[in-house]
């Protein structure tokens, strides 16, 4: 992660070298308040979890030391009285948390969607160690699209591992490597991110929480919505599956491309790696005899058929297990 000062240094860049004047602090009812949301409508992406050691250690320095830094604002151009929120989002949060203040200082800048767009996704990585993927793909995503408006160019196109820029901010360098060298990130994981907001809120919230990692929600995040929600219900919310690995979500991805129609039995099968080696199904008669004949079906439906055979068992087995102690005793 860049330092502060080089973070400072490439964000006066990108708002056209137009510093931002000081003023003197002022204070600000804290029902004034809003959250910023851009041209697009993406809201502050960051994310104030209360159970955060660095949330927990910022109440804390609030409630010992008071307010060290005054928190940013503009004019909220949908409320001229209310007051949006740029930077200072966990300080606000702190204040309300400890219940003893109505008001908090606060610095009123007078600037433009998309400077302040800029502004608010810089800050947060400015200010924060521990970023969720999903807080770090909405915060690109808000950065970029208003370096775009603002005529950067945003075009994401290095090689798949992408070239590890150095902290440093030059003037000069290419424009789409601009915020890569500003956070600290590879042009590509930027890319990545902001494919994780193309995710739905369940998918985002497995991302988030490690048990799903990047490069495999990326393959996911091309799936429509429908079938995003079937690979969570199938794989995420189910006991007997874990995560995805990313020839996995690969394989699901590339079954969609295909305009083949996926199904809980699918995508079971791939999550368990039931035919990652392309191996056919051999069957003994025995079990030939038990699937249905008027069914006709082929080796891949037999599968498929077996596998969806076996995930209705499980479901059923702890009911199982309780009749069987139920009869022995």
């Amino acid at each position: 992660m860049a330092n502060r000062e080089n973070l400072n240094k490439g964000l006066m860049n990108i708002l056209s070298n137009k510093p931002v004047a000081k003023s003197e602090s002022q204070n600000i009812k804290l029902e004034d308040l809003t959250t910023f949301v851009d041209r697009d409508g993406n809201a502050n992406p960051s994310i104030v979890d209360e159970k955060d050691p660095e949330f927990i250690a910022l109440v804390e320095n609030i409630k010992t030391r008071g307010l060290d830094n005054p928190i940013i604002v503009r004019k909220d151009p949908a409320s001229p009285d209310k007051f949006q929120i740029l930077c200072g989002h966990h300080r606000v949060a702190a204040y309300k948390q400890i219940g003893e203040y109505d008001s908090i200082k606060a610095y009123v800048r007078d600037i433009s969607d998309d400077e302040a767009a800029i502004l608010v996704a810089t800050d947060n990585f400015n200010r924060k160690k521990n970023y969720k993927p999903s807080e770090k793909g909405f915060a690109f995503k808000m950065a970029l699209d208003a370096m775009k408006r603002q005529g950067q160019r945003t075009d994401l196109t290095s090689g798949q591992n992408g070239p590890k820029l150095n902290d440093a901010f030059e003037p000069g360098s290419r424009s789409n490597e601009e915020l890569a060298m500003i956070v600290g990130e590879s042009v590509k994981n930027i890319q990545r991110y902001i494919r994780i907001t193309y995710l739905i809120p369940e998918l985002r919230t497995v991302v988030d929480s490690k048990r799903l990692k990047l490069v495999p929600a990326v393959e996911l995040s091309y799936l429509e919505e429908k079938n995003q929600k079937l690979v969570y219900d199938t794989v995420f919310d189910n006991p007997y599956h874990n995560s995805l690995n990313i020839d996995q979500a690969g394989r699901i991805r590339a079954k969609a491309d295909t305009g083949f129609p996926l199904s809980e039995s699918i995508i079971a099968a791939i999550a368990n790696d039931i035919d990652s080696k392309g191996k056919k199904l051999k069957l003994t008669g025995k079990i030939k005899n038990l699937l249905p004949k008027e069914a006709k079906l082929d080796d891949e439906q037999m599968e498929l058929y077996i596998i969806k055979a076996i995930l209705a068992y499980q479901e059923l087995e702890p009911a199982a297990e309780i009749t069987e102690k139920g009869a022995d005793e």
